[in-house]
């Protein structure tokens, strides 16, 4: 079986690591991120990094962004949505790609190219 492949409307979303650095040469703004696997258990800190207007996108290493949000005001939970990048990496892929309509702007992919392994340096 063949993965499942992303339809090419989609494949402008891609978020490269490359691309605040492609910011920072074009002379737009640079882009603020916070990736962290702590906002499921403190909607606290979600909600003051939401109302901080600081953080541009955050990722936590996963496409979903597994976050209750019942407890954010309405107005995080709207930063919070659209500041979220959704991560692809690994071997496997998402069942599907539905995530891509989730409310962010872009996907990030990451290849971790400071550790070595199988991924960089073929088979360990």
């Amino acid at each position: 079986p063949h993965p499942p492949t992303i339809p090419p409307t989609m494949a402008k979303k891609f978020l490269l690591a490359a691309g605040p650095l492609l910011g920072a040469v074009s002379g737009e703004p640079l882009k603020c991120g916070v990736g962290t696997n702590n906002f499921p258990d403190c909607p606290k800190c979600m909600e003051t990094a939401m109302r901080s207007n600081a953080i541009d996108f955050w990722w936590n290493w996963d496409h979903e962004n597994k976050l209750d949000m019942s407890s954010l005001s309405p107005e995080a939970v709207l930063k919070a949505q659209a500041a979220f990048t959704p991560m692809v990496w690994g071997t496997e892929l998402p069942d599907d790609f539905s995530f891509l309509h989730a409310g962010g702007e872009y996907v990030m992919g990451f290849n971790e190219p400071d550790q070595y392994g199988p991924a960089c340096a073929g088979e360990a």
